[in-house]
């Protein structure tokens, strides 16, 4: 695959905009010294060919059943077992998998078994000690939830010991720790592995070779995803998510909170679905962007291309102007956690901040559906060659798409400009190609986006076109910064998922109503504007009451945070960024500039 350089590898990082959370419940791999999962060997046993474990639940193939992850009830697996060696005093049981990295991450931990014991009943909560699972640091059973095609292997390995293990006083037994306890006076390990597998494997689906007269307004979608809406909004992946944005704002600043992808307004074209749903598994390279911006421009006339430019000079100032705004939320937040209140006021309002959230969202709006008149009236008007074209790359990994160059007619354009006809680029091939669906998904650090999260885990590229933003930082670092709290702290924040839920389930069926009406531009209609004003306004109410929940539960924490804990939190962030721990001003979108001068924030206290 040619490579990308020069102008167009920064537009693609600029706009970017979040990975999908590679959601696994894990441990933090190798983000921060100190944190990275030690490689504990399992005890070695002597050899036994009795000692046997089983499960009278397990599917066809020691296949787990969906009620036993997240995508079910999530009860623990019924377990059984037979034959422990003579001198067994205790058990301990493991459930892990092995990561293709070589880390283990691990579900349920269960020691202090008694000797007498011989099976575990389906959905335990007792039968011994439980120990932390490396998804949140809390004694209980967390069920697997694997993303993407394939199967993942699940073992559980139950251990028969000689004497109770023992440590020291408060210690979280986790899994190395519990081998390091048990391994010399294990008499015998024996292992039940399982596998399960979420979603099926996407399989591209060749062109038609029947050239369609006009675009479909919601093409049938080829093959399930291996990321939805479902995921996005799921207690687990919300759960990660807010940890990791507690980290990131506790631990940072005004500068590093204005970070934000541009590719995060108006959004309502399906790219993050195509970007993590990509078959190639190139969605979140460095060149996907570029890819599909380029592809679509060379489908396009000189005409349709000059409609995008004019649309982009008529965008960039309200464009920015959305981004400075922003600005006036991120300083009451960060009063707030400073205790830098307003005289005779006590802490923020709701009603304020869902108020101005609103009516940023209101200018989201009037962008989105005058983006939304000009892609439509293109694709509307598409000719069957075109047509053709956009059908081919349907379905295909972007290392089947094509390798063209940059259109002559858009050398040299404004950088701001450059930047949304990219972006107006990339969304005309998503949408063409995608549905409803598409339109609605987004990843799950889509809201909340005012507390430096996107500048913890996209700083790093923005000066290094080589540098590959891991997938798992957001679920790794969140679990992590979990564990840094105590169960108060991260009791309040995990709360969130719960307090937020209805406004997030309301964003999500507001989404599909903007979608469904946006997309009445592709067959030549015309969406009722004052309706979708509404809906706009709407959407960002929702959003500010998520914002209000996240910005005071994390002043609560942050004002809890012991100097232990803070140090702790510090040294995890410089680890990460080194010498861009803190910008030295702020970024428009992710621009570097000049803190700005900031409107009086006092009207968001009550």
């Amino acid at each position: 695959m040619k490579k990308y350089t020069g102008f167009l590898i920064a537009i693609l990082i600029i706009v970017a905009g979040c990975a999908p959370l590679a959601f696994e419940p894990e441990q933090a791999t190798v983000y921060a010294k100190g944190l990275t999962l030690a490689k504990t060997a399992t005890p070695k046993s002597p050899s036994t060919a009795i000692f046997k474990l089983t499960s009278s639940a397990l599917g066809t193939g020691s296949r787990l059943t969906a009620d036993t992850t997240c995508d079910g009830a999530g009860s623990t697996l019924p377990l059984q077992w037979s034959g422990a060696p003579k001198g067994t005093v205790a058990y301990a049981m493991i459930m892990h998998h092995n990561a293709p990295e070589g880390q283990a991450h691990w579900y349920w931990i269960l020691y202090n078994i008694p000797a007498a014991t011989t099976q575990i009943a389906k959905n335990s909560t007792g039968g011994g000690t439980l120990g932390t699972n490396s998804l949140n640091g809390l004694a209980q059973y967390s069920p697997p939830c694997p993303i993407g095609p394939g199967d993942k292997e699940f073992i559980f390995t139950l251990y028969a010991l000689k004497s109770k293990p023992k440590f020291a006083a408060n210690t979280k037994v986790d899994r190395p720790t519990l081998l390091a306890a048990i391994k010399s006076i294990t008499l015998a390990s024996t292992e039940l592995r399982t596998v399960y597998a979420r979603q099926a494997t996407i399989t591209p689906t060749p062109a038609s070779t029947v050239v369609p007269t006009k675009v479909p307004t919601q093409p049938p979608a080829t093959a399930a995803p291996g990321y939805n809406i479902d995921q996005a909004t799921s207690d687990k992946a919300q759960s990660m998510t807010i940890a990791f944005d507690a980290m990131a704002f506790l631990t940072g600043d005004t500068g590093a909170d204005s970070f934000f992808p541009p590719g995060k307004l108006a959004d309502y074209w399906g790219f993050q679905y195509l970007r993590d749903n990509d078959p190639s598994g190139m969605g979140h390279s460095g060149e996907f962007l570029t890819s599909a911006a380029l592809n679509t421009l060379n489908i396009l006339t000189t005409q349709q291309r000059a409609l995008l430019v004019t649309l982009a000079q008529n965008q960039v100032g309200r464009i920015n102007e959305y981004a400075n705004r922003r600005f006036v939320l991120m300083n009451s937040f960060r009063r707030a956690l400073e205790n830098d209140l307003p005289s005779g006021t006590s802490g923020l309002s709701l009603d304020a901040i869902k108020s101005y959230s609103s009516d940023l969202y209101a200018l989201d709006g009037e962008i989105s559906y005058e983006r939304a008149q000009v892609m439509g009236d293109i694709l509307h008007d598409l000719t069957p060659a075109q047509i053709a074209s956009f059908s081919s790359m349907k379905g295909k990994g972007m290392k089947e798409w094509p390798v063209v160059a940059e259109p002559d007619d858009l050398r040299g354009l404004d950088r701001n400009v450059k930047v949304a006809v990219m972006t107006y680029a990339s969304d005309l091939l998503s949408w063409y190609n995608g549905s409803v669906e598409a339109d609605v998904y987004f990843c799950p650090e889509r809201h909340g986006t005012y507390y430096g999260s996107f500048y913890l885990k996209d700083i790093k590229a923005m000066g290094d076109p080589t540098y590959a933003i891991p997938t798992d930082l957001t679920g790794d670092l969140g679990a992590v910064m979990l564990q840094k709290m105590d169960s108060t702290q991260a009791g309040k924040i995990q709360g969130i998922v719960d307090s937020q839920r209805p406004a997030l389930t309301g964003i999500v069926d507001i989404r599909q109503k903007i979608s469904i009406e946006l997309r009445k531009f592709i067959s030549g209609g015309t969406p009722d504007k004052t309706v979708l004003d509404g809906m706009f306004r709407q959407y960002g109410a929702y959003d500010g009451e998520i914002n209000y929940y996240m910005a005071t539960t994390f002043t609560a924490v942050g004002k809890s945070l012991t100097p232990s804990q803070q140090a702790d939190l510090a040294a995890m962030r410089l680890e990460l960024l080194g010498a861009l721990n803190h910008p030295t001003g702020a970024f428009l979108y992710s621009q570097p500039i000049a803190m700005p001068i900031i409107e009086n924030s006092d009207f968001l206290f009550k």
